[in-house]
């Protein structure tokens, strides 16, 4: 995989935006997927007048994890970003880089087969993690929202040094462990902070897996066409 030179120097309000092309043998082009990252800024080292924050590369501070995030279907790696550039905040003191990416079929990725079938988006992620982590000894924390929560427990076993994993109201599943009850499906854009402290709380505790949900649950409508009122759903 060749990595395109990032646009410019990481900051809270503006992620790095590269294009990482695949190599692939039936396609001279290869796939080239939209990748973000952030990185909070760390006060730098006095020198003279400057008085710059510059964030330290990854392999000069021992943890300096890796936290990927792999959107739902229909939506993009953006639908992370306020969460995101909290999460680097609150992880500054241990360098923590957030990642996200724009997945097959969707955002600015461009790739000749956006089928979204599961191996290939297992494989995907699988690709994309080689190609931004330091070194197979950096620790990473997959965070996956909806669909992406599928993505990312499948391909935990084929990624080294995984220490953690955080799904976000997936759609299968009854047993709950973090509740966020002022929130609907998108939980990374409407409490983005709080889902941001939550993701650090699990990394400080050296958690290995998270389910965090939504509630109230709206029920399905009936066959019969009727619907069920917010204030209902809620008793």
């Amino acid at each position: 995989m060749s990595t395109a030179a990032p646009a410019g120097a990481a900051s809270l309000l503006a992620p790095v935006v590269r294009d990482l092309r695949t190599d692939s043998a039936s396609d001279a082009n290869g796939d080239v997927f939209r990748v973000y990252e952030w990185r909070a800024p760390v006060p730098a080292p006095v020198s003279g007048d400057s008085d710059v924050d510059t964030p330290p590369a990854p392999a000069q501070v021992p943890k300096a994890p890796l936290i990927v995030m792999h959107h739902g279907a229909g939506s993009s790696a953006l639908s992370f970003s306020l969460a995101a550039v909290r999460l680097a905040q609150l992880l500054a003191a241990d360098c923590a880089s957030v990642v996200a990416y724009d997945a097959r079929g969707h955002g600015a990725t461009l790739c000749s087969n956006e089928t979204l079938d599961m191996t290939q988006l297992v494989a995907d992620l699988v690709t994309i993690v080689a190609a931004v982590r330091r070194d197979e000894s950096q620790e990473v924390v997959l965070v996956g929202h909806s669909m992406g929560g599928s993505v990312v427990v499948t391909a935990c076993p084929m990624i080294k040094n995984v220490v953690g994993t955080a799904v976000i109201d997936v759609v299968e599943g009854k047993f709950q462990v973090v509740v966020i009850p002022e929130s609907w499906h998108y939980v990374q854009e409407d409490v983005p902070d709080k889902l941001a402290a939550t993701l650090a709380e699990f990394w400080t505790r050296n958690q290995r897996l998270v389910i965090i949900k939504r509630f109230p649950i709206p029920p399905k409508p009936s066959l019969g066409g009727s619907t069920t009122t917010l204030s209902s759903a809620q008793q």
